[in-house]
């Protein structure tokens, strides 16, 4: 096995083998003592190496996968930002047309006008198609991923976080990324105001580019939080936290207003159920994950969120292809719909003044997280007050007492539902 000049990659492997092998005592089935005395100062790799190597080469493959798709999300985003500035040129320059402000108000509107077979800026008033099962679940399936994130992100991966970061203060460190999460959640009526308002434009368009600009934005900030770790930086982490949590914050107003936009009102709460069904079933195979490789490092999650938020957002994007304004946008803009200010105004006050006991529902759920708030903080019961040191059990009890939690509320649920 001597090494010519041109050597096959593969020979040169099996010459390695055959040294590594001579070198412990051991020779290889099929083989003979005519390997060339230079093949044998090739040095033994220990296997806790080769194994590095590999686990190193796998993490850059899943890495580099990511982050083509990361790109292929971001330009795809630019695009339908170009798409949605367009129609609102053409629309803003058709209105100034039929104001006749400007004498060259029509030259303008014909420059922009819809060449054939584009988009018209008509609402459509055709009536809302019913949806099958399949085309329901393939709608709501990013409800699995939130699922997933939810079970899996707060109580779980920030827990042992926080016991690398800030080991002294980890449950503080947990509040501050809570607090983080909260303020995002205050921002959901903003999103959702200028969500509406690029649907009047192009439903299929506005939608499309708030569910890329979300999921685009949480992997930059995945991508910052898994920098900041490695390098032990805590307020950099928190940063990460902040662009993570407004991404996902994008994606969770984008995805909710989907059913009300394209299902009939008859298919609410079919749909409903669906989506819920989802978040309960990615939930579970989070902690299902967890209580089976309790072993694995937690920094698989890193690969396992943009995965999953890629994967789950692929089936409502196909099936935002109506390009027409919504027709329930573009009618309630009302006086105020080009006053930003008014408008922003408005979305957080005008939902306390709908009937049906909105306001009181809203108190109640604020109650309720006050009484579940503590379920973020299983994994640190287990430790501090079970008594629960090894990792790797902890993990297990902390997966099964999640998974009873998650099933009991699936439970009361359905019985409030038939009672």
């Amino acid at each position: 096995c001597a090494k010519p000049r041109a050597a096959s990659p593969w020979l040169l492997l099996r010459c390695w083998r055959g040294a590594s092998a001579k070198r412990r005592g051991v020779m290889l089935l099929g083989e003979t003592s005519s390997i060339a005395p230079d093949v044998w100062d090739i040095p033994y790799i220990p296997e806790s190496v080769q194994k590095a190597i590999a686990n190193l080469t796998i993490d850059r493959l899943v890495g580099v996968a990511i982050f083509l798709i990361g790109v292929v999300f971001a330009i795809f985003s630019v695009k339908d930002a170009h798409q949605c500035v367009t129609l609102f040129v053409r629309q803003a320059l058709k209105k100034q047309a039929e104001g006749g402000s400007s004498p060259d108000s029509e030259q303008n509107a014909q420059k922009f006008a819809p060449l054939s077979g584009e988009t018209t800026l008509a609402p459509a008033d055709e009536p809302l198609q019913r949806w099958s099962v399949f085309g329901l679940v393939a709608l709501t399936a990013y409800r699995f991923y939130t699922g997933f994130l939810s079970a899996t992100w707060m109580p779980y991966l920030l827990a042992m976080e926080g016991e690398d970061l800030w080991r002294e203060q980890q449950s503080l460190f947990m509040g501050f990324a809570k607090l983080i999460y909260g303020a995002s959640i205050l921002l959901n009526p903003v999103f959702g105001m200028i969500g509406d308002r690029a649907v009047a434009i192009s439903h299929g368009v506005g939608r499309r580019l708030f569910i890329r600009l979300g999921i685009t934005t949480a992997a930059l900030g995945i991508y910052i939080c898994v920098l900041s770790a490695k390098e032990k930086l805590f307020l950099s982490f928190l940063s990460g936290i902040l662009v993570w949590r407004l991404g996902e914050a994008l994606n969770d107003v984008t995805t909710e207003a989907l059913c009300p936009d394209v299902v009939p009102p008859e298919q609410y709460q079919v749909a409903s159920a669906i989506k819920a069904s989802s978040f309960l079933i990615g939930g579970l195979a989070g902690y299902a994950i967890l209580e089976a490789k309790p072993g694995w490092h937690y920094s698989w999650l890193y690969y396992a969120y943009p995965l999953l938020m890629f994967a789950s957002s692929l089936p409502p994007l196909w099936m935002l292809n109506k390009e027409e304004p919504l027709r329930r946008a573009t009618a309630g803009r009302g006086e105020d719909g080009d006053n930003f200010a008014k408008s922003l105004l408005k979305s957080y006050l005008t939902p306390m003044s709908y009937t049906g006991g909105f306001p009181m529902a809203c108190l109640a759920v604020f109650l309720f997280g006050l009484g579940t708030s503590p379920m973020f903080f299983l994994l640190l019961i287990v430790r501090d007050l079970v008594g629960i040191a090894d990792p790797e059990t902890m993990q297990r009890h902390f997966s099964m007492g999640s998974i009873c939690f998650f099933l009991s509320a699936a439970a009361a649920s359905i019985a409030l539902a038939v009672l």
